[in-house]
């Protein structure tokens, strides 16, 4: 990536303490929150998303997300055991190591890239397709790009960084389930509908074409025992959060 974290707005709206349990809502809020959290994990990290790894703070939030989402005990188990070992792995995270390692992994050095975070990149070099990868006119590049702008949530650098990174589409997922976590509070159950049909389509049309691939070989490549978490992380909450939010 260019070194540049796309910018992450407020968080979905929370409902009133005193409102009746409403399970659509309570899913819709963690979804979004989740998908905050996986994209701050892949963006190039910040000072705040590394402080709040190294402090636990980031691993409590995944942990209440899989709760509110009704994750068995059997997938919480695996969550603190993929981020249990983050800290020690480190001794002593910071900002600096994480912006290393994410380089390592991500940063584009043409035919040298270890991993493409984008897309349409991604899958170019993974189906073995001839030649260098298009990091702005791939289709799917062009596809994810439409649907952000039809949605209202093109990335403000979208024509200076390729919109199908992997952080941006899971903040884009995260600004899908806003949007329905506030049409679920203003009582609006088409537009709910609606924005949950966007989300599970563009979950399957795009998200879950790649993300699992890219999540494996960041495993697979990574130093660190970092990545190494967040990427299992991500596995998990793609097999938690659910694709049809129940009523």
């Amino acid at each position: 990536m260019t070194g540049t974290e796309p910018d992450r707005h407020a968080r979905p709206p929370q409902a009133a303490p005193s409102a009746p349990r409403d399970t659509a809502l309570e899913q819709a809020i963690a979804s979004a929150d989740l998908f905050a959290l996986l994209a701050a994990a892949f963006a190039f990290p910040s000072e705040g998303t590394a402080q709040g790894i190294a402090e636990g703070a980031f691993q409590d939030d995944a942990l209440a997300c899989f709760h509110e989402l009704g994750a068995p005990e059997g997938t919480l188990a695996e969550l603190r055991e993929a981020l249990s070992g983050i800290k020690a792995s480190e001794g002593g995270l910071s900002v600096g190591q994480m912006r290393k390692e994410h380089s390592f992994l991500y940063l584009v050095l043409g035919q040298d890239t270890r991993i493409f975070p984008y897309e349409g990149a991604f899958l170019h070099v993974g189906e073995g397709r001839p030649g260098p990868p298009s990091l702005f006119l791939a289709p799917r590049t062009q596809d994810v790009k439409d649907w952000m702008r039809r949605c209202g949530a093109l990335p403000e650098n979208a024509d200076t960084e390729p919109v199908d990174s992997v952080s941006n589409e899971f903040d884009f997922m995260r600004q899908l389930y806003t949007n329905r976590a506030q049409a679920l509070l203003d009582g609006d159950s088409d537009a709910a509908d609606a924005w949950q049909q966007e989300a599970c389509a563009f979950r399957a049309e795009h998200i879950d074409t790649w993300v699992p691939q890219l999540m494996e070989r960041t495993i697979d490549v990574t130093r660190s025992g970092v990545y190494a978490a967040l990427a299992r992380f991500a596995l998990l909450s793609l097999t938690t959060i659910p694709v049809a939010v129940k009523d």
